[in-house]
């Protein structure tokens, strides 16, 4: 019944429902827009909110930079979990 529903709205019709998610969590929950603020100052290529949240993920050119956007986060009391990976995990032989 679901899929059926979002296949009824098409892709602008999605893209409205995401935004429109997206602006009441953020409206709710300040803390997921000073986290994406936080990664864009440090350099994030960009940053957003996953799904209806509460995932928050930015993306970055170097793992410096992701570094510090992580330890801005936690000092700021942000969240106490944030972390560091590569886009890729590739399993090491």
């Amino acid at each position: 019944m679901q899929i059926a529903y979002y296949e009824s709205l098409g892709l602008e019709g999605m893209k409205a429902y995401a935004d429109t998610l997206k602006a009441v969590r953020e409206a709710g929950v300040p803390v997921i827009a000073d986290i994406k603020q936080v990664m864009q100052d440090c350099g994030a290529i960009g940053a957003m909110m996953s799904g209806s949240g509460p995932t928050v993920f930015g993306l970055f050119e170097n793992r410096a930079s992701a570094r510090e956007a992580q330890r801005m986060i936690r000092d700021k009391g942000l969240t106490r979990q944030a972390y560091v990976t590569n886009i890729h995990n590739v399993r090491r032989k």
